[in-house]
C-alpha cells in the first residue's frame, strides 16, 4: 500500500505538471489538459485511498498489541487487589 500511495502521488504530480503545460501554452490546446487534469485527480485520490488504508492498518495493528498490554496489566492489578484484600483481613483479624 505505501508503494501505491507514492505511485499514486507521483502519478498525480507527473499528471498535474502536464495540466500546468497545457495551461501555459507550451503543449497544444484542448482535451489533452481537461484529460490530464481528471488523471491527475484520480491518483490523488489514489494516494489518499492508499495512505488511509495503510493508517488504518497501522491502527488495528497497534490496537492489538495494546489489547494485549492492556489484558496483562488487568491481570496484574486483579492480582495485586486480591493481595491487597488478604492483606487487610490478616490486619484486621
Amino acid at each position: 500500500m505505501t508503494v501505491g500511495r507514492q505511485v499514486g502521488y507521483a502519478g498525480y504530480l507527473f499528471a498535474d505538471m502536464l495540466t500546468y503545460l497545457d495551461a501555459a501554452g507550451v503543449v497544444a490546446k484542448g482535451e489533452f489538459g481537461k484529460r490530464w487534469q481528471s488523471r491527475a485527480y484520480k491518483l490523488w485520490v489514489l494516494g489518499l485511498v492508499c495512505s488511509v488504508v495503510t493508517g488504518g492498518w497501522a491502527l488495528m495493528g497497534s490496537s492489538k498489541s495494546g489489547r494485549t498490554l492492556l489484558g496483562v496489566k488487568e491481570k496484574e492489578i486483579g492480582k495485586e487487589k486480591e493481595r491487597d484484600e488478604e492483606g487487610r483481613k490478616k490486619i484486621v483479624r
